[in-house]
């Protein structure tokens, strides 16, 4: 669904704030595309979906009894590349994680016994998976903003 710039632009601060771009992995070597965001506020998840047209959404409990419920909006795939490409002129905070996305090799279907990806692939898919889990790494001191 084609998003205003006004929409790209917004949509790129909550990713920014809320919002996790990464990888899905099997067997660190096959990587997917994810885009998460996730809130208190389920009016912020429901334009999510009706403004993108896509995505699934789960609710969560509160884990201490005076928190409000959270939601979790999650989209992955090529739906995921897409919406990132849109707001990436956008995004500021997440912006490396996004080019790390944009920079995975698309590989179409094999034939059978024909592999798509050379190990050469895999290495590739290595190298943005530990890339994009620097980037994602919690905490004060992890080396990404040592460097800052």
């Amino acid at each position: 669904m084609p998003l205003s710039e006004t929409d790209k632009a917004y949509l790129a601060g909550i990713l920014d704030g809320e919002g996790c771009i990464s990888f899905g992995s099997r067997a660190g070597k096959y990587l997917t595309v994810t885009l998460q965001v996730t809130n208190t506020n389920f009016e912020l998840i429901k334009w999510l979906i009706g403004h993108l047209g896509a995505g699934n959404w789960y609710g969560y409990a509160p884990r201490v009894g005076n928190r409000r419920p959270c939601y979790l909006w999650s989209v992955a795939g090529k739906r995921a590349t897409d919406i990132i490409r849109q707001v990436l002129p956008y995004l500021v905070l997440k912006r490396p994680q996004a080019e790390l996305t944009i920079a995975l090799p698309r590989f179409k279907n094999a034939s059978p016994g024909k592999p798509t990806m050379t190990e050469k692939d895999y290495a590739f898919n290595g190298l943005l998976l530990r890339q994009m889990r620097e980037l994602n790494r919690r905490g004060l001191l992890c080396q990404h903003h040592q460097r800052q």
